[in-house]
């Protein structure tokens, strides 16, 4: 999934497309979209929690086997 959108980016010119494989926790620089896909389990709690934080927008595509562990909804409440 990575190499195929960094080539369609590139071949589109989009100079301000980045993919990173990481773990969403040590990830700590600016972003204005967050994408998570397969992110299996907590992963996709952590990346919601981390678009909410940076008051991104995202497109989240949980693990097709994983749950949602952790999930409350605690931070996206107006008053996290």
């Amino acid at each position: 999934s990575l190499t195929l959108g960094a080539e369609r980016a590139a071949r589109l010119g989009l100079r301000n497309y980045r993919t990173v494989l990481s773990d969403v926790r040590a990830f700590d620089e600016a972003f204005s979209v967050g994408v998570a896909l397969h992110a299996c389990g907590a992963a996709t709690d952590y990346t919601l929690a981390a678009c909410v934080k940076a008051k991104a927008a995202l497109v989240v595509c949980p693990c097709c086997v994983g749950k949602l562990s952790h999930f409350d909804g605690a931070f996206l409440s107006a008053k996290a």
